[in-house]
């Protein structure tokens, strides 16, 4: 019988309460905390209880249509003759009546005409899933899937399960709440069940991560040529940079300088000729490397994976190939020489080094695009950018410098990374190749915790507050400290919320006050006066905002001496109780 972790036992708690009255229910949890194996087990109750419970798992990858269906045929063996496949590359039958269903999005979309209702569906990665919005006329594959099961049966179920909740670009953000671009109507509300990084370290059941990061000033001026699309860099440019001989060699130096006594490397590539280039780089050195992706032909990706698995290479450039859903434990090392504007691909990335493995004692990261900066290192609480409507920066300038047929100067702006202008044909000079470009490297301390501030509280103000995505009422409560700062916390009551939210709540209450806790929102405001008020909070930044991380109260002792050492206490030093004037 399966040995659960704590948290997953209470990861399990949280999600079955959120099942009994929510239709979408979140989970986040990083990579290695085992959820799969969390919703293997609620599977496992639900078709205990009732036999013809039928459930969907839908997944974005081939690999991952495996994973699933292995880790559940282990943590439920009953169930070993009742998982049906619908994957393409993983097997040429379908099973679309089993109890279980596992389907990647990209082959069950061809099969929805002829697929049975469920009482459940997980969707896997989460992140991958398209945020709704108002107005939308067509919806991704995922959307379009959830849809239809729900036109099938109103009450189904969505529990989402993902590593990274969030979504990069003008349509990203956060995929639950109201985080994201203001007309989303995400499909999620909250997280109802959340496994930190921090809790797993502590359990010792993730390896913790080292890391150099490169100050290079020539990455620093490359990349502030590169356009923006969608939120992201543009692919053609950043390969074009990326492949330039200084930055692969940047690479090989500091996998020679930090690395070069790991067992396996990662190196994460922005496309395929760059992979397969990065290899090459470390080959011309003796270092036994190769590139895996998607345009080898299929035996030889399999050939280069066993490598990989068996440690045959030292150093394995990929691009996306090796970030979702890939299981090697023993990695102990990943490069990255991907810039990105994705916190979710750059958690993802760090992720892969994350699994515990025999002799492995820490995972170092190795960051040659400024990434740990600009996302931080605290992996709880990474920088997240949240849409705010409009449309982006203007992509990056320069001024011609060339002469028009008449002689004049041309001077017209275009695009930073022309090497002709268009008006006058100018040719701009290439930019010199440089034989090495690493530089100064400095250390960089991952998951650990922001430093806290205290402030002073001088007045506490409780309000009822109005979601206006969700229409469910919450308690607002802000702490003024004078003029320096006002700083919120939210506390969700049982007549609009359930689960981890709740159970949050009842900690907050029961440090303020022995007074039953409230069920409504109402009762709520009704008891407002018999809570004791903090005289200081602690807060930590969270990109733009403050987080209360914790109130300080007067305890009791501190109480009296207070009163004791009260100079007008004429009770302590006259005990007739006259005055002494």
């Amino acid at each position: 019988m399966m040995q659960l972790r704590d948290y997953q036992l209470r990861a399990l708690d949280e999600i079955w309460s959120a099942l009994q009255v929510k239709h979408n229910i979140l989970i986040t949890a990083p990579c290695s905390a085992g959820k799969t194996i969390i919703f293997s087990k609620i599977i496992q109750r639900l078709i205990r209880e009732n036999p013809a419970f039928r459930t969907l798992i839908l997944v974005d990858r081939e690999i991952l249509v495996q994973q699933s269906a292995d880790k559940l045929k282990s943590v439920a063996p009953e169930l070993a003759n009742h998982i049906g496949i619908v994957c393409a590359s993983v097997s040429s039958i379908k099973r679309l009546d089993a109890r279980v269903t596992v389907a990647s999005r990209q082959s069950l979309i061809k099969s929805m005409g002829e697929f049975a209702p469920v009482q459940l569906i997980i969707c896997d990665e989460a992140h991958l899933m398209s945020i709704p919005h108002i107005g939308d006329e067509k919806k991704d594959q995922y959307g379009e899937i959830i849809s239809i099961l729900k036109k099938y049966n109103e009450h189904v179920r969505l529990v989402g399960c993902t590593a990274s909740p969030y979504r990069l670009g003008k349509r990203g953000g956060y995929i639950y709440g109201d985080m994201n671009s203001p007309d989303a109507t995400p499909y999620f509300d909250r997280v109802d069940s959340e496994i930190t990084t921090r809790e797993l370290l502590a359990g010792g059941f993730i390896s913790p991560l080292v890391g150099m990061a490169a100050i290079d000033d020539t990455y620093v001026e490359d990349i502030a040529n590169i356009a923006m699309v969608a939120g992201e860099y543009n692919m053609g440019q950043l390969s074009n940079m990326m492949c330039k001989g200084v930055h692969l060699q940047s690479a090989v130096d500091a996998w020679t300088r930090y690395a070069k006594d790991r067992k396996k490397t990662l190196v994460f590539c922005t496309n395929i000729e760059h992979a397969e280039l990065m290899a090459q780089t470390f080959r011309d050195y003796g270092i036994s490397s190769c590139a895996i992706h998607s345009k080898l032909p299929q035996v030889d990706q399999a050939a280069r994976m066993a490598e990989l698995v068996a440690g045959t290479r030292k150093v394995f450039a990929s691009v996306a190939k090796l970030t979702t859903g890939f299981d090697v434990p023993d990695i102990d090392c990943c490069i990255m020489a991907r810039p990105t504007k994705s916190t979710a691909l750059y958690q993802q990335m760090i992720g892969r080094g994350q699994r515990l493995a025999p002799g492995k004692e820490n995972c170092m990261v190795i960051d040659l695009t400024g990434c740990t900066k600009e996302f931080g290192t605290d992996m709880d609480n990474l920088t997240v950018a949240i849409p705010r409507g409009g449309e982006g920066g203007e992509a990056p300038k320069k001024i011609c410098p060339g002469n028009n047929a008449d002689g004049s100067v041309c001077g017209q702006s275009i695009h930073a990374s022309l090497r002709y202008c268009p008006y006058c044909q100018h040719e701009f000079p290439a930019p010199p190749e440089m034989e090495a470009a690493l530089g100064a490297m400095k250390e960089v301390a991952f998951n650990k915790a922001p430093e806290p501030e205290i402030y002073n509280v001088t007045y506490v103000n409780y309000q009822v507050h109005l979601s206006k995505k969700s229409g469910k009422e919450l308690i607002k409560v802000s702490y003024e400290s004078g003029s320096y700062a006002t700083f919120n916390e939210w506390v969700c009551l049982p007549d609009h919320y359930d689960g981890y939210a709740v159970n949050k709540a009842k900690d907050w209450w029961a440090e303020r006050t022995d007074e039953p806790f409230p069920g409504t929102v109402e009762e709520f405001m009704f008891l407002r006066d018999e809570l004791i008020e903090p005289i200081q909070v602690e807060a930590i930044e969270e990109g733009r905002f403050k987080r209360v991380t914790r109130c300080i109260f007067k305890s009791e002792e501190d109480l009296y001496d207070e009163v004791v050492e009260d100079p007008f206490d004429t009770i302590g030093d006259y005990g007739t109780g006259e005055l002494p004037f």
